[in-house]
């Protein structure tokens, strides 16, 4: 009888230990994954098979990274295995640092050679800087572009092959000085910022963010670095930030100057089957951080929505700066510039080849409406607070692994104490 009645609770015991470790493997098991499970590739093939590409008929990619390994890797994978992608160039910002191993593999695979073995085309370079300043990621390279379309973009974010299609097919149909882009702001005077969520809730911008991945002819990085700039350019390398706003202003002020009007901007929006994603650093990010002050971007249905610190304390207090200075230069130049004009064309792609169709009036279309980028996005422009699905997973289950291991105690206190009467 004692022997049947200590039966229940041995398996009590037993089912609870291997409760626990069951949590506290899947708890180790989510972080050994964490930064190698890759949720979104394209159906491309990549690697040795990326092909040649015409110079004429295809873009360069730049890509601005900084202790970002793991999601850069990932990342060169996917933008080579997307078709018309002549080159990948990869600005590594930091000169104390050597590259990883891996991006040099990864630089000899994908160099293309001729029968006789020469080197015909490599279709990644990776440029190590001498200095870490935030303006490389628009400096021309020695030898400069082999395209007439340089592509710009962060480390972290990742754009489905079809809306690379319908962007660079827009850019070249509406020509070399145009900027098309996926990322809307509304600039109303460039002294007052800039907003994030103004293009989503009335369907108009200003600008485009040419940072997080935009089409631009190769002479405006060259103009990036005249004279005129010179002093807002000191401005950004010194704060580290602000590139984008005075790439935005290049090509405003190049353009104006010379068809005393504005420039073309399109931005280009996802479809039902698309997503953009930005993946967090998991080299730098501590758990308990991402829990609280997620400072990355969750991907979701038809688009994303913005997390952790949009801007940080740098960043807050020195942009507006930047943008005083940009508007003192705008007021010598193009005092028709100091409030940019406001644009209500989005195009919205419609199938894997890119196709797609204008629109002038999402806003009277809710079903458009609620497909823009931004829709999702909190009204706070520099604070959002997300916990990732997966932080609540970890959470779970750490939760879940602490009550089984407090309930296995006190079963063995219990017992303990029974075997003592």
């Amino acid at each position: 009888m004692r022997t049947s009645a200590r039966q229940p609770k041995e398996v009590r015991l037993r089912v609870a230990k291997y409760f626990g470790a069951v949590c506290i493997c899947g708890i180790l098991l989510s972080y050994m994954l964490h930064g190698f499970v890759y949720p979104h590739r394209s159906s491309q093939d990549g690697g040795k098979k990326a092909p040649l590409t015409d110079p004429d008929d295809s873009y360069t990619i730049v890509i601005s990274t900084y202790h970002r390994d793991v999601e850069l890797t990932k990342n060169i994978e996917h933008w080579l295995s997307c078709p018309r992608v002549h080159q990948v160039q990869v600005v590594w910002h930091n000169p104390e640092r050597q590259v990883i191993p891996r991006l040099k593999d990864m630089e000899n695979e994908y160099t293309v050679y001729s029968n006789n073995k020469e080197i015909i085309l490599r279709k990644l370079v990776i440029r190590h800087q001498v200095t870490n300043l935030l303006t490389n990621r628009f400096r021309v390279p020695t030898g400069g572009f082999d395209t007439q379309a340089v592509f710009n973009v962060d480390d972290d974010l990742v754009i489905d092959c079809g809306l690379m299609a319908a962007g660079f097919e827009n850019w070249k149909r509406l020509g070399k000085d145009s900027m098309v882009g996926f990322e809307p702001r509304y600039i109303e005077d460039w002294s007052k910022g800039y907003s994030s969520t103004y293009p989503c809730r009335n369907c108009a911008y200003s600008v485009l963010w040419p940072t997080k991945g935009a089409f631009l002819h190769k002479s405006f990085y060259s103009l990036y670095f005249s004279s005129t700039y010179e002093t807002i350019r000191r401005k950004v390398d010194e704060y580290t930030t602000g590139e984008d706003m005075l790439m935005v202003y290049v090509h405003f002020n190049s353009y104006f100057s010379q068809r005393h009007e504005s420039p073309r901007t399109l931005c280009i929006q996802p479809g039902p089957n698309y997503q953009r994603t930005f993946y967090e650093s998991s080299n730098r990010i501590g758990f308990f951080e991402r829990l609280w002050y997620s400072t990355y971007v969750a991907p979701i249905q038809n688009g994303f929505k913005m997390g952790g610190f949009a801007l940080n304390k740098r960043t807050a207090s020195h942009r507006p700066e930047i943008m005083g200075l940009i508007k003192e230069l705008s007021t010598q130049l193009t005092p028709s510039m100091l409030v940019p004009p406001k644009t209500n064309t989005f195009f919205f792609v419609h199938d894997q080849n890119g196709n797609g169709k204008e629109y002038n009036d999402v806003c009277d279309r809710p079903m458009l409406k609620e497909k823009l980028i931004c829709s999702r996005n909190d009204d706070s422009l520099y604070t959002v607070y997300v916990i990732m699905k997966k932080d609540i997973l970890v959470f779970f289950l750490l939760v879940a692994g602490i009550i089984s291991v407090n309930a296995l105690q006190r079963y063995r206190s219990q017992a303990v104490y029974r075997r003592t009467v």
